[in-house]
């Protein structure tokens, strides 16, 4: 093997490279540019895409507008209005500030910048390809600025050749213009994709507007505010009610001075929260904003500006963690220990897991070391017009997706044999010599065998087994049994959700779902799988909704046709349900057609028996 000599770069492939650490994808051009009408202090912006942001991204703004002198060099590296000096940076108040968005995507497409001044009579336009030297002409135009971005990735192929699907880079455009559309209520925005309207924010007041006008369905009125100024850090927001979890755990919108941002410490702090009332795989719905000076936390860690580093961390957590759980005690929502009822240890060992090490200057720590008792904790009330959650922010989902938020809560066995006490075996005897005595009030059907073993079974779990098999069975055999609705179901979705549900609608079709564009923002079911009992036509399409991944086919992946078919699945006989003994005879006889009747599709055990031994063991008539 031959040793290469070290060299330095071409200018040309440096300037590409690091424009790659900017904008991958499409959607990072659309956040960098909107970004910079904010700053420029626009209220309307507006969005134009087509075919993926590849053939054409344009952001047009009513700000400021640029003079001649910082159009010819706002395309060079580093190029900035926003920072002088290197103490700029423990006080930026501003989107951008490092100089690279312009010019990282001018390295990667055919750029045209049109802008003009309130104060001049006339505008001017830049035309660049591929970072060559911009030309630079007078034009006509109203107030603000255009940017057109063409043929993004052009001379860029292996970076074109890894953009994925039209309905993935649409829909990550769309959350990325719903999360600052959330932090900035008071501007308003259009999103146009293929000459059609997905978005027309107007602009409003509130925080808790914008949150209306985004989630469209049974989210708002499910929602505490959370509000706290410890003298440190101050926060507003909305927390979900425990009542109402969500099984995403990509649905946390933290904002730090108007940035959202990704922090696996503020997750780590609302879940916490939540920790002793958190069923496994269900997590809560946040949105915070956070007022921090710029002294006290870096945005300056990511070249795309979405991760955050907080100087004290601990003071952080603390405070964001405090200010949930005392929201959630004054909302009377559920009954938590108080703060001082727990062990500061277990604060300790959570911010330990987080970062081992904490370096910063002992001046910063000394700051926060005296942060006040959180208060001005927000009183009870409710939002109105429901709406309901659900959002494919891939930033989020990446960040967090092997981070434990339920630590306290047990997994549940993979097979009864591992962890159940030896008296509960699974069932093995004939099903023709079962017995049924009756069902416990609760959950569980009770019975004998010829053998006088005691049998329990779960009838929700039971249930939950036959109907996946059959729906499986069926769904592979394209023998799926359908029922059309008297009166057709209306499902109303966020812009972001709609695109994914409107692209497979086809698929859907394939799962026994009739489902028709109703509106503009808006589903119309008319027709479901037989197998899902009436009144949960609706939750069981939003579930199955929720578990499709732009990215994926559903149709050939085995693992996400099986969480699909589960969804459906989630409607079967309730734990509570009353059932007669010839109801519970044919839910018995069911189970064991099924290939697996010992388990339901997540792994819990249906059945379990106590041999005629063993009870005689229990009650000490044996040794």
């Amino acid at each position: 093997m031959s040793i290469k000599k070290i060299q330095l770069l071409t200018q040309d492939v440096s300037e590409k490279i690091a424009a790659g650490e900017v904008v991958d994808r499409p959607y990072c051009a659309v956040k960098e540019l909107i970004e910079n009408s904010i700053d420029a202090e626009a209220t309307r912006i507006t969005i134009d895409i087509k075919d993926r942001g590849v053939e054409l991204i344009k952001i047009t703004d009513n700000g400021w507008g640029m003079p001649k002198e910082d159009l010819e060099i706002c395309t060079l590296r580093h190029a900035t209005s926003k920072i002088i000096q290197i103490d700029d940076l423990e006080k930026i108040d501003t989107m951008g500030f490092r100089g690279e968005a312009l010019a990282a995507i001018s390295r990667v497409s055919k750029t045209e910048i049109k802008t003009k001044q309130t104060d001049s009579d006339l505008g001017y336009s830049l035309i660049t390809e591929g970072g060559s030297k911009p030309v630079i002409k007078p034009t006509g135009m109203s107030n603000g600025t255009q940017i057109i971005i063409k043929d993004l990735f052009y001379n860029t192929p292996a970076r074109k050749k890894f953009l994925k699907s039209k309905q993935s880079e649409y829909s990550s455009i769309i959350s990325n213009v719903e999360n600052i559309a959330l932090a900035h209520p008071t501007i308003g925005f259009k999103l146009i994709i293929d000459d059609k309207e997905k978005l027309n924010l107007h602009q409003i007041d509130t925080h808790l507007d914008r949150i209306k006008s985004i989630f469209k369905d049974e989210l708002a009125e499910n929602l505490i505010p959370l509000d706290l100024d410890n003298g440190t850090i101050k926060i507003h927001g909305f927390i979900s009610s425990p009542t109402y979890i969500n099984k995403k755990r990509n649905n946390y919108f933290f904002f730090v001075n108007n940035r959202i941002v990704i922090s696996k410490l503020i997750i780590a702090a609302v879940n916490n929260a939540y920790s002793e009332h958190l069923v496994k795989g269900r997590y809560p719905i946040a949105f915070i904003f956070a007022e921090l000076k710029g002294e006290f936390f870096d945005i300056n860690v990511h070249p795309r500006k979405i991760d955050v580093k907080f100087v004290n961390e601990q003071a952080i957590f603390t405070s964001i963690r405090q200010a949930t759980r005392l929201t959630l005690q004054n909302a009377h929502a559920l009954s938590l220990p108080s703060e001082n009822a727990r062990n500061n240890i277990a604060d300790i060992e959570k911010i330990d897991k987080i970062k081992k090490t904490n370096n910063t200057p002992q001046d910063k720590n000394n700051f926060f070391a005296n942060f006040k008792t959180l208060h001005n904790i927000a009183p009870t009330t409710k939002l109105q017009n429901t709406r309901m959650l659900s959002t494919y922010n891939k930033e989020f989902s990446q960040a967090t997706k092997n981070f434990d938020f339920s630590e306290k809560t047990p997994h549940l066995p993979s097979s009864p044999s591992s962890t159940q006490p030896k008296s509960y075996q699974k069932f093995s005897g004939e099903i023709n010599n079962i017995n049924i005595i009756g069902r416990l009030p609760t959950k569980y059907i009770l019975a004998y065998n010829s053998k006088n073993d005691f049998i329990l079974i779960d009838q929700h779990a039971a249930h939950e087994r036959i109907n996946y098999e059959q729906l499986k069975n069926d769904f592979l055999n394209k023998q799926i049994e359908i029922q059309g609705l008297l009166i057709p179901e209306i499902v109303t979705l966020n812009s972001g959700v709609l695109e994914i549900a409107e692209a497979n609608l086809e698929k859907f079709e394939k799962f026994g779902f009739l489902i028709e564009k109703f509106g503009n923002d808006s589903l119309k079911i008319t027709a479901v799988p037989s197998i899902i009992e009436k009144g949960h036509e609706k939750s069981s399409f939003l579930e199955m909704l929720s578990e499709i991944n732009p990215e994926v086919d559903i149709i050939k992946n085995k693992e996400i046709i099986d969480k699909i078919i589960m969804t459906a699945c989630k409607n079967s006989v309730k734990a509570g349900q009353k059932l007669s003994i010839a109801e519970m005879d044919h839910l018995i006889k069911n189970l064991f057609k099924c290939k697996n009747p010992y388990h339901c599709p997540h792994g819990r055990p249906t059945i379990i028996t106590m041999t005629q031994t063993e009870i005689d063991k229990k009650f000490s008539r044996i040794l």
